[in-house]
């Protein structure tokens, strides 16, 4: 469920119950969606295993398809080879095309929009807060530090999220596809085939990494929110008595 929706303005109105009741009901959501995704492979080992029995069958049957129609193309191909043959590529051959790993990409699409989601609702608890400060003034500033400490703690997860969710699959998807290429190019050369493996296992438990901190931001900020409310709404009450946290 995203909040993010609306005028500007609307973030003076909900800021307060997004910080309340949004945020600790979306680490809700955002654990179980740990639970059901990555509690299926409990060690990088366990998800090895299964990436590379799946990848191995998967390229043994498109190893058939390049074998069955080699012939009707190998004259043709020859020719082409030839033109474009890199001298340092005298191995290369015509190899099994690399099939993308679908359950990686999957949860990858889904984490990045967490990500979003966990970036947009951030910003509302900054506009929020940032339309709480009281102007400046002479003498009893110690809210508005605290108010400006919450602010600034917040705009830091939020840029730390929003940096992850601009970065996210890409590197995968590029040493992926390098390697990849190199199986078409030396199908005989399984190292490559377990390097994509280790890619599929490492990008999977990123994600994993990535997820488990969007959770933890919403938590993390829904306690420090929860500690400094009274500072945070009326940053200038009389009560001088009140500490952070």
């Amino acid at each position: 469920m995203s909040v993010a929706k609306g005028p500007v303005t609307n973030c003076k109105e909900v800021g307060e119950e997004v910080a309340l009741k949004v945020l600790p009901k979306k680490a809700e959501e955002v654990d179980e969606f740990i639970k059901e995704v990555f509690s299926k492979y409990e060690t990088p080992t366990d998800a090895e295993t299964v990436f590379s029995d799946r990848l191995m069958g998967q390229l043994k049957e498109t190893k058939k398809i390049v074998k069955s129609s080699g012939n009707e193309r190998k004259s043709k191909k020859r020719k082409v080879d030839e033109a474009l043959e890199d001298s340092d590529d005298e191995e290369a051959g015509d190899g099994p095309r690399v099939p993308p790993n679908d359950e990686v990409i999957s949860v990858a699409r889904k984490v990045r929009d967490l990500l979003a989601d966990a970036v947009d609702t951030l910003r509302i608890l900054e506009m929020w807060i940032r339309l709480k400060i009281p102007k400046i003034e002479d003498g009893n500033n110690f809210g508005v530090e605290i108010q400006e400490d919450v602010f600034s703690q917040i705009q830091s997860s939020r840029t730390t999220l929003h940096r992850t969710m601009s970065t996210i699959h890409s590197s995968y998807l590029w040493s992926r596809a390098q390697a990849a290429s190199k199986v078409s190019r030396f199908p005989t050369a399984e190292d490559f085939v377990q390097y994509i493996v280790q890619i599929d296992v490492f990008e999977l438990f990123s994600l994993r990494i990535s997820t488990l901190e969007v959770r933890d931001v919403y938590e993390a900020t829904h306690d420090l929110v929860k500690k400094n409310l009274e500072k945070l709404k009326n940053p200038r009450s009389t009560d001088q008595s009140t500490s952070m946290y």
